[in-house]
């Protein structure tokens, strides 16, 4: 959505605060008449176009019951144009411009660049599918030069979601040490001739005769 109608919130007295997303860049004429009870307004384009009073309709002009109406915008937007702009028409009401402070993708940045280091190997197919979709969604968002916060938090918060979510694959089981058995048992008699010794001394002459058996 680009635009917001004329009178598209007309008569939304009870309306206090109103956040208008970036994808907008125009209110219609009379967009937030007669919307009595704003205190805050925040416009989020980069490129707000001013064409009308948001909050007057055919030389009408709301009146507030808050002598302040805070809006919030990025610098070089045109949103603090339009806020100089109610001021020139509006007597009774002081339009105050607050700048957005800048998208901070600090902690973005510094997650992405961590899960860098993660190796797809490491990982199941599935886990890691899901994980490289987000890991797109970060650059992407880092990207952007118009990028919000809400979308950089939304990138950050998926990003970690996927790190917690990875799953490591199964490790191998070790082989087990090979044992071997022995189902006979092997056993090698052992023998030896016996023998007797059988000595008969003749005593004559100095000789000595003996008989083996």
């Amino acid at each position: 959505m680009e635009i917001i109608g004329q009178h598209a919130f007309s008569g939304c007295s009870g309306l206090s605060s109103i956040t208008i997303p970036n994808s907008v860049i125009n209110i219609g004429d009379g967009g937030f008449f007669d919307c009595n009870g704003l205190s805050s307004i925040t416009i989020l384009s980069h490129d707000y176009k001013i064409e009308s009073d948001i909050f007057g309709s055919y030389g009408t002009i709301t009146k507030f019951k808050n002598p302040v109406v805070i809006v919030k915008g990025y610098r070089n937007s045109g949103v603090q144009e339009l806020v100089d702009e109610m001021n020139s028409k509006y007597t009774d009401t002081v339009f105050e411009f607050v700048a957005l402070d800048e998208v901070d993708k600090g902690a973005l940045e510094e997650l992405y660049q961590s899960c860098q280091e993660k190796e797809k190997d490491d990982y199941t197919e599935e886990s890691w599918n899901d994980f490289q979709a987000a890991m797109t969604s970060a650059k992407k968002a880092l990207d952007d030069e118009k990028a919000t916060q809400e979308e950089v938090e939304k990138a950050l918060v998926e990003l970690e979601a996927a790190c917690e979510a990875l799953e490591l694959k199964p490790t191998p089981a070790p082989k087990k040490e090979q044992v071997i058995a022995y189902t006979k048992k092997y056993s090698k008699p052992l023998s030896a001739k016996s023998f007797k010794l059988k000595a008969k001394v003749t005593v004559g002459n100095g000789a000595v005769l003996s008989k083996v058996s």
